[in-house]
């Protein structure tokens, strides 16, 4: 009788040795569709899903608050420990809301197109993506601290924050996308990603809309 432990040996998800968190992401940067595969495959408990995304809503606080915290000179508020709380909430409480009522949108959208996952696989897709992509946002945020401090004819125009921003996006879509792909088992992840970005693109015009006229 055979002494070795029984293992399912999937393609692109089993490996011999226990990943740590970081190791993981590492990994997610150049095969996320591979280890989304194997993290739903552990059936993660809600805990653990909920870990994911708080962690990424703390690299999210940090990343929109750097340069208040680092910088609080250029920050034109005098304010500035009410706006860091402030932000604290928007990442804590409603990102982490917001994150679940569009994962129910999302799972049902795939669903009508023939997903195969389920509402959990859905989530372990989404949150672990949004971890995954959640560094590119705090180094949009480093490179807007830096255009801040060496070139300040750009903080009244307001790109140094919109283009890196923009910028962060695009890894933040990509990495959601390929990791709902591998929860429904879509073979094409460009076209979820496709269908995000234009979703996105068009809140984050509205955004603008809005914004400008509360201004006018």
């Amino acid at each position: 009788m055979s002494m070795e432990p029984e293992f399912a040996g999937l393609k692109g998800t089993y490996t011999d040795q226990a990943d740590g968190i970081f190791s993981r992401m590492r990994k997610s940067w150049t095969d996320m569709e591979g280890v989304t595969r194997r993290l739903i495959d552990e059936a993660p408990s809600e805990g653990r899903l909920i870990f994911y995304l708080v962690m990424s809503d703390l690299i999210f606080f940090l990343s929109w608050t750097f340069k208040t915290v680092i910088f609080p000179a250029m920050e034109d508020t005098p304010d500035a420990p009410l706006v860091v709380g402030i932000w604290l909430l928007i990442a804590l409480m409603v990102r982490t809301g917001m994150f679940y009522c569009a994962s129910v949108i999302v799972w049902i959208m795939c669903k009508g197109v023939g997903g195969e996952g389920n509402w959990r696989d859905t989530k372990a897709g989404m949150f672990w993506g949004s971890l995954v992509s959640a560094p590119f946002g705090f180094l949009a945020a480093l490179v807007t601290v830096v255009l801040l401090q060496f070139d300040e004819s750009v903080i009244s125009s307001g790109w140094a924050v919109v283009i890196p921003f923009l910028l962060a996006m695009v890894p933040f879509v990509w990495y959601i996308s390929s990791g709902v792909s591998a929860a429904h088992k879509f073979t094409q992840s460009y076209v979820l990603f496709t269908v995000l970005s234009i979703v996105t693109f068009g809140i984050i015009v509205a955004l603008i809309i809005f914004n400008l006229e509360s201004l006018a």
